[in-house]
């Protein structure tokens, strides 16, 4: 049986999150980028399987480490205690892993005062292109099987829609029902 990580109701494979960690990894290496500094707590989810208060570093040599705030675990990378941003590049030195010369940041996704604030973490580092989108528009083979089943849940609730239109409903009272028959797939 898979391991799974479990936050709230959306397990995330084990392995899915180290194939998409690796993922990242080869996209960096191939673009010539040292590492990527991930702030945008949708793409923490998406690499870690957790959702944290923090940032998370990826090397194009597939080393993790998640900078977190309060000190929260998480699974599968280097979890090391960070109150702000600007710390990140002496605990990395002093974990031995090596600093970066071109740095990925989430340039469509951060507002832009944390965006600069995160572009100046590493003295003279060169800011490259978001890579994450490309990285997440190649699905992966769970990721595929996750849009074949919400597809069949969406295609049972349609079919369920003409059972709900019956004379005098209103439009809202029709989208509340359409709204539950969704929920309830």
């Amino acid at each position: 049986q898979a391991e799974y990580r479990r936050k709230g109701k959306f397990p995330v494979q084990t392995s899915e999150v180290k194939l998409r960690l690796s993922r990242l990894s080869g996209a960096l290496a191939k673009a010539g980028i040292d590492a990527a500094l991930v702030a945008v707590p949708v793409n923490l989810f998406y690499l870690t399987g957790t959702i944290f208060n923090g940032y998370l570093y990826v090397d194009a040599e597939g080393r993790s480490f998640a900078f977190t705030r309060y000190g929260q675990p998480v699974d599968g990378v280097d979890c090391i205690g960070a109150r702000k941003p600007e710390l990140i590049a002496g605990l990395l030195h002093e974990a031995g892993a090596p600093l970066p010369k071109t740095l990925m940041l989430e340039d469509d996704y951060l507002p832009a005062n944390l965006y600069h604030r995160l572009s100046k973490v590493f003295d003279g580092v060169q800011v490259a292109r978001d890579l994450l989108r490309i990285v997440r528009s190649v699905k992966t083979p769970y990721e595929q099987e996750q849009l074949k089943r919400s597809a069949a849940a969406h295609a049972r609730a349609y079919a369920r829609i003409p059972a709900l239109l019956r004379p005098g409903i209103t439009d809202t009272d029709l989208s509340i029902e359409i709204e539950r028959a969704m929920r309830l797939e």
